[in-house]
């Protein structure tokens, strides 16, 4: 199993340090490498930049999301003792955030386009009350833009969705953070860390 920590210095430990770390792009998030049998033999095998998101993208290959860095590292797996060697970094025009591969090995990527519109929703939350005064409301505005994109070796980067995230109209999408999809079916879905909702998007 292949795990993430986004930060070498955590906000709780240090709220500045940590947001120097985020943008300045140094590479303080690790992937961890666990046995299930054997957690105690946990060990780094990558460091990557506000390291999220992590999916298995094939047999040979494992896709890390990079919040900071705006992109998708891509490593291929030793098959003996499941280090990751570098491979590439698929650059996207938002911070990525979770990974998800379809039936067709197809990666999904959700992201942040605009990083101080979802730092300033995640601030006014904590004084977010929807049966509250008008200040109390206002703090549950959500209006961080939204990114979906997917990613093959034969088709490389393409934009699937993308919303400025305003929500009042029903139909923006706030703050996109996973996208999923059924091939089979014909549908996907979008998660979003602060908008109301799951998005829903026809393949």
């Amino acid at each position: 199993m292949y795990v993430t920590n986004d930060h070498a210095v955590r906000a709780a430990v240090s709220p500045l340090l940590s947001q120097l770390e985020t943008f300045s792009g140094a590479p303080g998030g690790t992937v961890v490498y666990v046995d299930v049998n054997a957690p105690g033999a946990a060990r780094v095998v990558a460091r990557v930049p506000f390291a999220n998101g992590v999916a298995l993208l094939n047999a040979s290959h494992v896709a890390v999301a990079s919040s900071s860095k705006a992109g998708v590292y891509l490593y291929r797996i030793d098959a003996g003792d499941h280090g990751l060697a570098f491979d590439r970094l698929i650059r996207t025009p938002a911070g990525a955030d979770n990974l998800s591969v379809d039936g067709n090995g197809v990666l999904l990527i959700a992201g942040h386009p605009f990083a101080p519109a979802l730092m300033g929703v995640a601030h006014r939350r904590a004084g977010c009350d929807p049966n509250g005064g008008a200040e109390e409301r206002e703090a549950c505005k959500c209006d961080a833009p939204s990114w979906v994109g997917e990613w093959s070796e034969e088709g490389g980067l393409r934009t699937v969705l993308v919303s400025l995230g305003q929500e009042e109209d029903g139909k923006g999408m706030c703050s996109s953070s996973t996208a999923v999809r059924d091939v089979g079916r014909g549908l996907g879905m979008v998660s979003m860390l602060y908008g109301r909702g799951v998005g829903v998007f026809e393949v």
